[in-house]
């Protein structure tokens, strides 16, 4: 047996005690009432926007909304069990039918939000003048890239909480 399969079983069984640890959890059931589930997904937007902002208009204090940022994952994670992220094998047959509509629902929402501007940006461009020259600096980079990043990387987990909270019951 070579030394990367070892690892990968080991990272397999590793895998599976943390995910049945995060299953039969109950120590966050707090976070997970119809009513937290969507106060935690609309507060994740929120310090997904503060931090955009933060970056956009006040760069000095980035670092700042990011750690708001990372509280508000965990925070998230832990209210749907980190069930957008466990493998198939962990999940029972209903979680992986819900944990895989989330993730069609999240890519279809962030398809759009990420397709959008630059569509109008196109438009703008194309009706409107020729040399027209679209430049980012320091500032509006980050905001672009850390908005991305929290799109790509809460989309799952809120579609999942939002599912989760119109069916009225906890994950």
């Amino acid at each position: 047996m070579s030394r990367w399969s070892q690892l990968s079983e080991r990272n397999q069984a590793a895998m599976e005690r943390n995910a049945e640890s995060m299953l039969s959890d109950t120590r966050h059931d707090y976070l997970r009432s119809t009513g937290a589930l969507r106060v935690v997904s609309l507060a994740y937007v929120a310090v997904t926007a503060a931090m955009a902002a933060l970056w956009m208009y006040a760069p000095q204090l980035g670092a700042v909304g990011l750690i708001a940022w990372v509280i508000a994952v965990i925070a998230l994670r832990l209210a749907v069990r980190s069930q957008a992220d466990l493998a198939d094998d962990v999940l029972d047959e209903r979680m992986r039918v819900e944990r895989n509509q989330a993730y069609l629902n999240a890519y279809r929402f962030v398809a759009l939000i990420m397709i959008f501007p630059i569509a109008v940006a196109v438009f703008v461009i194309a009706a409107g003048e020729k040399d027209a020259v679209i430049s980012l600096g320091y500032s509006p980079i980050n905001a672009l890239f850390w908005s991305a990043m929290s799109m790509v990387i809460g989309a799952p987990s809120v579609a999942l909480a939002m599912q989760q909270s119109q069916r009225g019951r906890r994950p």
